[in-house]
């Protein structure tokens, strides 16, 4: 399926078609994320959204690190620092 038509009604409501959501794993009450790129509307599915910010932080730390030890580390320090 690479495009469907949709129609806009009353209040700017949209309805996507089954086939739309079975494929992208929306179910009711599923939340959405809208942006506009390149003069077009992008809705993608939150947890999607979610799961794409994880790759691009997995990308960008080392192998081994943990963001949470590095920043409770950071915090220690930080804490240290002040009761001097």
């Amino acid at each position: 399926m690479d495009k469907v038509t949709i129609c806009v009604s009353k209040g700017g409501r949209l309805v996507l078609p089954a086939q739309v959501r079975q494929s992208l794993g929306i179910k009711e009450g599923d939340r959405l994320t809208l942006r506009i790129a390149d003069q077009a509307i992008v809705l993608q599915p939150r947890h999607a959204a979610l799961q794409k910010a994880r790759q691009i932080v997995r990308q960008r730390i080392p192998k081994g690190e943990s963001l949470v030890d590095a920043l409770i580390a950071a915090r220690r320090q930080e804490a240290q620092t002040e009761g001097q």
